[in-house]
């Protein structure tokens, strides 16, 4: 039984696919499956896809488009490790992710772990650092304004995930809304320092109407991250129910108080 499933949603990713697929085949922590979601592409990516012949990889092939987060879900319910780790059609993973986030979350000093990321420009060639920041209190005062976890670089254990999973009416920011949830739960979040992800930034991603989707669907989360604030600060507000609110609700609360 693999201990670390592996996600990894695909669509029209004909051109990148195949160096992340191999980037997580080559880690140097092997127990793993790999579940791969192509989500209707019209393009060249299943047969990319069908190139590969390793046994840890399991095939998921429709013939419709479906969208990512439906795509999500379905790798969730599938996955049959004890972590969950998510990877985009598009990214790189370095040799060793893969262990060092399962070495930081079987110390129990996160409940969910990021890491730092290389910035690919695929217009320029140019190679960047991202700006992080790394520990569970930065991390979580942050939803409030904007996503500091990179969801491709995101590991944690698959309980937490089988839990809460994507919600189906955020069709872009997905994943924002997805950490608020966890972090309203009182899960802890972690970046490791090092470089774990190589994230390809290319034209599309830039377009007027992508950035425009991003920015109302981004205000919509940030609606509902007020809206759990707030009714985590009446909770704590009522003597008879502070007791019963506890830690997890208090930590995500007083970072905005």
């Amino acid at each position: 039984m693999p201990l670390i499933s592996v996600l990894m949603p695909a669509y029209n990713s004909e051109l990148y696919i195949a160096e992340a697929i191999k980037s997580i085949l080559n880690q140097s922590y092997q127990n793993i499956e790999l579940i791969i979601f192509d989500d209707g592409s019209s393009d060249k990516t299943r047969r990319v896809i069908e190139s590969f012949s390793d046994p840890r990889i399991i095939k998921i092939l429709s013939d419709q488009n479906y969208g990512v987060v439906r795509a999500r879900n379905e790798m969730i319910d599938k996955a049959r490790g004890q972590y969950i780790a998510l990877m985009d059609a598009d990214d790189i993973a370095d040799p060793s992710r893969l262990e060092k986030q399962l070495a930081s979350l079987e110390s129990g000093e996160s409940d969910l772990c990021g890491s730092a990321q290389w910035v690919l420009d695929e217009v320029t060639g140019q190679l960047k650092k991202s700006k992080d920041k790394f520990t569970d209190s930065d991390l979580r005062s942050l939803l409030s304004v904007y996503c500091g976890l990179c969801n491709s670089a995101m590991m944690g254990r698959a309980e937490i995930f089988k839990r809460f999973k994507y919600d189906t009416s955020i069709l872009t920011s997905e994943d924002y809304y997805l950490w608020v949830q966890m972090a309203a739960a009182g899960y802890r979040f972690l970046n490791l320092k090092e470089r774990l992800i190589t994230y390809r930034r290319y034209p599309a991603q830039t377009s007027s109407i992508h950035l425009d989707k991003f920015k109302l669907t981004t205000i919509e989360v940030q609606k509902k991250v007020f809206r759990i604030i707030g009714n985590i600060l009446r909770a704590l507000s009522a003597p008879a129910t502070m007791a019963k609110a506890g830690s997890c609700w208090s930590g995500f609360a007083t970072c905005f108080k």
